[in-house]
């Protein structure tokens, strides 16, 4: 009975870690460049920029005219 609770809750577990995964976003630059974005990248208004971390975690601006689209990853 002890090995079945622990096979459960391990099971879960395993369940929980993947659903809360980061999301990965993939931006389509209108010069055909493709940059990879770790979470849904932000759009800033007044200053006409989405924001968004590379995979190395830095921070990125870029200007909204330059983007063709920002696609989520689904794999």
């Amino acid at each position: 009975m002890r090995k079945l609770v622990l096979a459960i809750l391990l099971i879960v577990g395993l369940l929980f870690m993947a659903g809360c995964g980061t999301t990965h976003y993939t931006v389509h630059m209108r010069s055909g460049e493709k940059l990879t974005a770790v979470g849904e990248p932000e759009y800033k208004k007044d200053a006409n920029v989405y924001i968004y971390k590379n995979t190395k975690g830095q921070r990125i601006a870029i200007q909204k005219d330059d983007v063709e689209k920002i696609v989520e990853n689904l794999d």
